[in-house]
């Protein structure tokens, strides 16, 4: 049991959307283009613009006003720890508290390749980005809403009670092909860290929009059997597992509870189911909240057996080095 609504984080994190959608395609008001494109508030080779400080005010400021949400936005606040960017204030997540972890758009780049005056990151993946919500409780994600403002889709879940993808409720296919790797994906950090994972897996494994909550859209298009238009998207990638290392915690927000609610498996490299955000780390660089391990995200066991075995055929042990 938990003190939280949801559909009261819902319909703040539509109207933070609709403040996003305000400001998406326009030129932006003089000396406000960008932020900061660095490691000093997101993660290195990304961007903040003012539209994504304007979202995470509206977020917590209206949060903060919701009675049995029991949230108030001070560094004093006893029950309650803020996880946003440029904000946070602890190297750990608190136990026995709970957390509000903001990532007001996910997917910057993105949002500022449709805002004329901004650097073209590739207009083609404009419509790619998110606004996501998260509550923790110590290190276990309990409730979440991502919202997809330009696919019109809103994904919302919460511990024991499933997830939803635009009202209907997700569930993951029984059987899944793995005789081909065409179909996995390995973000970022994990392809820098490991170049030698080319040898097994197509070139085309990073091909897709960049932010985590939309390639982990492609994951459900991949093993979901919910049949929306707007998941059709030819440049939305299905994927059938996702292969993550050094991940931050804004950009995982709620997905692994989402994907577990849905009937999926988070496990490690030896197919154990694990909590990849109980070995979390600040880092003091990026100022984010970091998940240095290894985790795959499958729809089943049978498929995470056939991967596994898959993958070791053809460079074994390559995930356990």
């Amino acid at each position: 049991m938990h003190p939280f609504n949801i559909a009261d984080i819902e319909n703040v994190v539509m109207k933070a959307a609709d403040v996003a959608l305000e400001h998406f395609g326009k030129t932006f008001p003089e000396g406000k283009e960008v932020i900061a494109e660095s490691s000093e508030l997101k993660a290195e080779k990304s961007a903040f613009s003012f539209v994504d400080a304007k979202v995470q005010e509206i977020i917590m400021k209206e949060l903060s006003g919701i009675r049995n949400l029991g949230l108030v936005i001070e560094e004093s606040t006893p029950d309650i720890e803020i996880l946003a960017e440029k904000f946070f204030h602890r190297n750990r997540l608190p136990n026995d508290k709970y957390t509000l972890v903001i990532d007001p758009i996910d997917g910057s780049k993105n949002f500022l390749s449709g805002t004329p005056g901004t650097k073209d990151y590739g207009k083609h993946f404009s419509k790619f980005w998110s606004i996501s919500v998260a509550i923790f409780k110590g290190t276990e994600p309990i409730v979440g809403v991502i919202r997809y403002p330009l696919l019109n889709l809103t994904l919302v879940t919460e511990t024991g009670k499933g997830t939803y993808l635009n009202g209907k409720k997700l569930s993951l296919v029984k059987d899944s092909d793995y005789s081909s790797l065409d179909f996995v994906r390995f973000t970022r950090a994990l392809e820098a860290e490991r170049p030698d994972l080319k040898k097994i897996f197509p070139d085309d494994s990073l091909i897709g929009p960049g932010c985590f909550t939309v390639a982990f859209l492609g994951l459900i298009k991949g093993t979901s059997d919910i049949k929306l238009k707007d998941l059709e998207l030819p440049e939305l990638i299905a994927y059938k597992a996702h292969l993550c290392k050094g991940m931050m915690l804004e950009d995982l927000g709620c997905t692994t509870l989402a994907y577990r609610e849905a009937g999926g498996l988070v496990c490690d490299s030896r197919g154990q189911e694990v909590n990849p955000i109980k070995n979390h780390e600040y880092d003091t660089e990026k100022q984010q909240m970091k998940i240095p391990g290894f985790f795959i995200m499958v729809p089943n066991q049978t498929y995470l057996n056939g991967l596994l075995k898959l993958i070791n055929a053809k460079h074994p042990n390559i995930m356990r080095q």
